[in-house]
């Protein structure tokens, strides 16, 4: 990934990695690459697949629901 302050690939601290993606928040922190201030933003994805019904254990979701067939 590019540094939108240096243009060089961008480096920062992984302990500022960790806290965006484990609290899931915003967090300012300065470069590795260029010693300047960036934002990293985590964004989650959710990727949705059916499931078939006979790969179910007792026909329950992971909270215990029963699913229709």
């Amino acid at each position: 990934m590019e540094c939108p302050q240096c243009r060089r690939e961008l480096q920062v601290p992984i302990r500022a990695q960790h806290n965006a993606e484990g609290y899931c928040r915003p967090v300012v922190t300065v470069t590795e690459c260029c010693h300047k201030t960036v934002r990293l933003t985590p964004r989650i994805v959710v990727e949705v697949a059916a499931v078939p019904f006979n790969e179910l254990k007792d026909g329950t979701d992971d909270w215990g629901i029963l699913s229709l067939k």
